[in-house]
């Protein structure tokens, strides 16, 4: 017993609740005894509701044991361990993939590298345990990814494996063997093993690879390719010829193939129309290699044994007595969830005021959550501007009565079609400051427009036709703006569309945050200002989204990232090598 200890001990906590239950009971059952010095007790049993006596003793007892049981079997008590053995299987895989030209084959519709990426793919998807590297080779060999658990990062290169990413073609699976083998060593996989997919290996090849394979790590084949051969195709017409210039008939050849696998501990298939292969080589992988059962037989962990459930047996028959009072009726209510609370408070609204919090919305690109939350009438209307609500933006500005109020509700007339309005507007804007070199503009621009309208409409035109002819003559109105070549940017109706025209910065007397307690808060929330910034949030809106359109147009190309790597490695470390069979 000296090592006995609790795996959940957090649960202690649950005595805390049930103390006070039992606490409440006691105080209620004293309470009605205290009655007796106002009441007959003879009379007494007949008023008091529930239990009492012995009845009520007995009641709190069958409480507080089962409560204690059931929370004492939940904290886990154990004393002893128990000793299990340590086994996962954590095989390492090595894929080795031919891209030598003769993998262009077509004697395997639609060709030899096609179906073998295809088989690749499978084998990853179905792979779930253990590492895969995947390494290419022709001439030389090229990771493409090392030891990892990430298969789907390996899948998504498999469709831009092609012969022409090579460097230089030749078909050398020996120099792959060794970098697989190398890979294996430096991960000190304890289960290692090699797959090569390839339609085949000369004989200079395989005894090279019978001298430098691994015993610890077996070679699995899978073979590409038919018996009856496939002249081999090349990238710019034609096929491959040899030196006498006849057309090379590439057969697979799967004595070879077995005199490796038999060598190295591994298993064969030919590739298959079904899943055959893959479940064959499947199956060879699973099994553990010498190094990993070793190392099984020697591992083992002790794990503490939960002794809580024994505790659940005297738990019965009190459930049955509590069963027969009818206690247990009810338990099911107390499993029924609660109903959530309506909560209007956000954990933000501890820390921050609402018109802080429609400026980081704001600044976030969200305007309509920002006039939501802003209470300053005058960044509210800008932000509904900003998100196009024209209406609700004139509406938040009834009650202005400054220049740059008049000046808001102009453009926000003006947006609305409502010309004839959004030239009082103005000219109240240009009484209020006459100097308002922005408020003149636009009173120009939009009696310009007047004069067109007056033009080009008929007579009796009733108010929603006018409406409907201003909302044209202002997408005109922002047309020619445009054209006069001036860079009116937040100074001017048409650069509404930028995100800051015509919804000027509130004046000092309207503080940026009416909550702050000091004169810097105030200034860092006006520096927060999304009115203030707006012309800069627009600009730097416009260019991101330019930005991710240019990104969105550059099209995805593996490989020809892989193309470049090996270039450069086999620029660094193979330069001037030739291979006698460049296929």
């Amino acid at each position: 017993m000296d090592q006995f200890h609790l795996l959940r001990p957090a649960w202690l906590l649950a005595l805390i609740p049930l103390l006070l239950l039992l606490t409440m009971w006691h105080l209620k059952r004293k309470r009605g005894a205290n009655l007796s010095a106002v009441c007959d007790p003879r009379l007494l049993p007949h008023l008091l509701v529930g239990p009492g006596g012995k009845s009520a003793f007995g009641h709190n007892l069958l409480v507080a044991v089962g409560g204690l049981l059931a929370i004492t079997a939940l904290t886990g008590p154990s004393w002893k361990k128990l000793e299990q053995p340590v086994y996962r299987q954590q095989s390492s895989l090595v894929i080795l993939l031919d891209l030598s030209s003769s993998m262009n084959g077509t004697d395997i519709k639609p060709s030899r590298l096609a179906r073998a990426r295809f088989k690749l793919m499978d084998i990853l998807k179905r792979r779930s345990e253990g590492q895969t590297a995947l390494i290419v080779y022709a001439a030389q060999p090229f990771i493409v990814t090392p030891l990892t658990d990430d298969n789907a990062t390996i899948t998504s290169l498999v469709n831009s494996l092609a012969t022409e990413i090579m460097p230089s073609q030749g078909s050398r699976p020996d120099l792959a063997m060794q970098r697989g083998i190398e890979l294996l060593k430096q991960a000190t996989a304890a289960d290692g093993h090699l797959l090569f997919i390839t339609d085949g290996i000369n004989d200079d090849a395989l005894n090279a690879m019978l001298q430098t394979h691994s015993p610890h790590y077996p070679v699995h084949v899978l073979g590409i390719g038919t018996t009856e051969g496939s002249p081999i195709p090349l990238v710019t017409g034609g096929f491959v010829q040899d030196r006498n210039g006849d057309i090379v008939i590439d057969r697979l050849n799967e004595q070879r193939l077995l005199k490796l696998v038999s060598a190295g501990g591994g298993g064969y298939h030919r590739l298959t129309h079904d899943d055959r292969d893959i479940d064959y080589l499947l199956a060879a992988l699973s099994t553990a290699g010498p190094l990993e059962q070793t190392a099984a037989t020697t591992l083992t962990s002790d794990s503490w044994f939960d002794e809580g459930p024994w505790l659940l047996l005297p738990l019965l028959p009190l459930a049955a007595l509590a069963f027969r009072r009818g206690y247990l009726v009810l338990f099911p209510l107390l499993l029924l969830p609660l109903p959530e609370p309506v909560q209007a408070l956000e954990w933000s609204d501890l820390w921050l005021t609402p018109d802080q919090q429609a400026a980081r919305s704001f600044a976030a690109g969200d305007p309509r959550q920002a006039a939501r939350r802003f209470r300053n009438a005058r960044w509210r209307s800008a932000a509904h501007y900003q998100a196009g609500e024209y209406q609700q933006s004139l509406d938040a500005l009834s009650e202005s009565e400054s220049a740059d109020g008049y000046y808001n509700r102009g453009n926000a007339f003006a947006r609305l079609g409502r010309l004839q309005e959004a030239i009082r507007a103005y000219e109240k804007s240009l009484s209020l400051n006459p100097g308002d070199e922005d408020a003149e503009y636009n009173l120009d621009l939009i009696k310009n427009l007047m004069q067109q309208q007056q033009g080009d409409s008929q007579s009796n035109r009733d108010d929603g036709q006018e409406q409907t002819r201003g909302s044209g003559a202002q997408q005109r109105a922002d047309d020619q703006h445009r054209d006069t070549g001036r860079d009116a940017a937040g100074e001017s109706l048409a650069a509404h569309e930028d995100g800051s025209g015509g919804q000027r910065e509130p004046d000092k007397d309207h503080p940026v945050n009416p909550d702050s307690e000091t004169a810097e808060e105030d200034r860092e929330e006006r520096n927060q200002s999304p009115v203030g910034n707006q012309a800069d949030d627009g600009e730097r809106v416009r260019e991101d989204e330019v930005t991710r359109q240019w990104l969105r147009q550059i099209p995805d190309d593996p490989g020809g990232l892989l193309k470049r790597k090996f270039l450069f490695q086999y620029q660094q470390q193979f330069q001037g090598r030739a291979e006698r069979q460049p296929w």
